[in-house]
């Protein structure tokens, strides 16, 4: 038994499903050397689809069989909170912010106030 995290690097759901791609099996992402044909089947479709309406679905797919096989135990979802200034600008919260900093602006006369 082991415990991990994952932070993800840019915002699209295929950051956790490679978690259970049996190809990525250890030493890959997939630690726990989940291995299912189905889900296999549908990542190799999900991952070379463009955004869209049947790609959101076919990772639905593969999530619900992936917490019916429970190859782990899902066991915090961390809350944030931020308290941000008046003069701190643009900024909307995302579970994946760091690509969002070039959009951040500092109002000076607003921090002089």
């Amino acid at each position: 038994m082991f415990s991990v995290g994952w932070i993800i690097p840019y915002p699209d759901a295929i950051n956790f499903l490679l978690l259970f791609y049996s190809p990525n099996a250890s030493p890959g992402p997939n630690d726990s050397n989940y291995q299912n044909a189905e889900y296999d089947r549908l990542y190799e479709q999900a991952r070379v689809m463009d955004d869209s309406p049947e790609r959101t679905e076919l990772y639905r797919r593969m999530a619900a069989i992936v917490v019916g096989d429970c190859p782990w135990i899902f066991l915090a979802h961390p809350l944030s909170f931020r308290l941000l200034q008046p003069w701190f600008k643009n900024y909307k919260y995302h579970d994946c912010p760091y690509p969002n900093t070039k959009f951040y602006k500092v109002d000076p006369s607003l921090m002089k106030r």
